[in-house]
């Protein structure tokens, strides 16, 4: 069987190091096109990946009809035009988190896909992760009983992104730290939950921490540096609860907090027991404990996932990591075999749902009730963290 051809449209640091990167160790894919407005970023890293035809117009993919699907890694604004377009042309898409920047265009983008019978999917990428299915798996198996609450805690330091430029704008990127983060959380939480139907939602949102972005102090600036002549209209913290057909879900979530550390915590409560997942901690905790190491000697992860402690080796990590070729040859299979992927869920929209009801009402501490809400049949949400 030959290759499916295929397009990435956005060349940045997403694009580079996730989706090119594994299109690229994929036997069963070949790049065809790199897209970039700014074109010479195109052309670099088509050099790099030996990708034969580069564009500033996305158009240009749509009428070329050796390309079968096509990665979008371009601004959230930007997500839901470019994907209806791809569609409408025959294409199948996977699409960066978040899928769009409000329900209305998610949905849009569903009766493309619908429409023209093709698959469109979001980067939901730690569907894969061994962990996240670990935990499913013991929730599905009955071992933490009947699961009645599900505690989500993602918060950091200092970690605020791009102050000033299109993560912190909201008419550019729909929300602050709910919308970048939490879409993956939320995300995870319902499939390894099965789905249930989401019945109401209330909570707060804040952006407190660099109001005066001149006085925002920090370590170091993902997408930075700062543009103090930009805008900040988004939230840096959030917090909610949201009763669901099944457990309750409460979530704390910042970008910004002075805690001094990232802090990632999903527990899950049941009347049998209770689990974190802390997977990545856990292990090296128990490579501690296996001692015959100087005393002092930390476990080091490696690239490659493995861990060394002291003159000791250990397995590779796999709770997490190793994810992103599992999507992409996933992505591959089911074009090909017109099924769905892991990540391709109709209820996923529930999660999207959520997310809308705490950036639209969450000011105004509100509970948003669901009760006329139905799932569709699409798949849309978030990416990975």
């Amino acid at each position: 069987m030959s290759k499916m051809k295929v397009a990435v449209i956005g060349c940045g640091m997403i694009a580079r190091t996730q989706h090119i990167q594994h299109y690229h160790d994929n036997d069963k894919a070949a790049i065809k096109m790199l897209v970039d407005p700014l074109e010479e970023r195109a052309r670099s890293l088509a050099a790099e990946f030996n990708v034969p035809h580069t564009s500033a117009d996305y158009r240009a993919i749509l009428e070329d009809d050796e390309i079968e699907a096509v990665s979008i890694c371009t601004p959230n604004d930007t997500h839901a035009p470019i994907a209806i377009d791809c569609l409408n042309a025959g294409k199948h898409v996977l699409c960066e988190k978040p899928a769009a920047l409000n329900m209305e265009q998610v949905r849009e983008m569903q009766a493309a896909a619908n429409r023209n019978g093709r698959i469109l999917n979001i980067g939901v990428v730690n569907r894969y992760a061994a962990g996240v299915n670990r935990i499913k798996d013991m929730i599905e198996g009955g071992e933490l009983g009947r699961v009645y609450h599900v505690y989500c805690s993602f918060r950091s330091h200092r970690s605020i992104p791009g102050l000033g430029g299109p993560f912190t704008t909201k008419s550019k990127s729909g929300g602050g730290v709910l919308i970048d983060w939490g879409v993956h959380f939320l995300d995870l939480i319902f499939y390894s939950l099965g789905q249930p139907g989401a019945r109401t939602v209330s909570g707060e949102i804040y952006g407190e921490l660099a109001k005066d972005m001149k006085a925002y102090a920090y370590v170091n600036m993902w997408a930075g540096p700062p543009n103090y002549n930009g805008t900040y209209d988004v939230e840096d913290f959030v917090t909610g609860l949201v009763r669901t057909t099944g457990p309750t879900i409460s979530l704390n979530g910042a970008w910004a907090q002075n805690i001094g550390g990232i802090r990632d915590v999903r527990g899950v409560s049941g009347r049998q027991g209770r689990r974190q997942a802390r997977l990545r901690q856990r292990r090296l905790q128990s490579i501690r404990r296996q001692g015959r190491h100087a005393a002092g000697d930390e476990p080091v992860v490696r690239q490659d996932g493995q861990v060394r402690l002291g003159d000791r080796r250990f397995p590779a990590l796999r709770s997490f990591g190793h994810q992103g070729p599992c999507e992409y040859r996933s992505g591959h299979d089911h074009v090909r075999s017109h099924g769905r992927p892991l990540s391709f869920r109709r209820a996923r929209e529930r999660s999207n749902a959520v997310i809308q009801s705490l950036l639209s009402h969450g000011c105004e501490s509100m509970a948003f009730f669901l009760t006329n809400w139905k799932p569709s049949n699409s798949v849309l949400v978030a990416a990975q963290f």
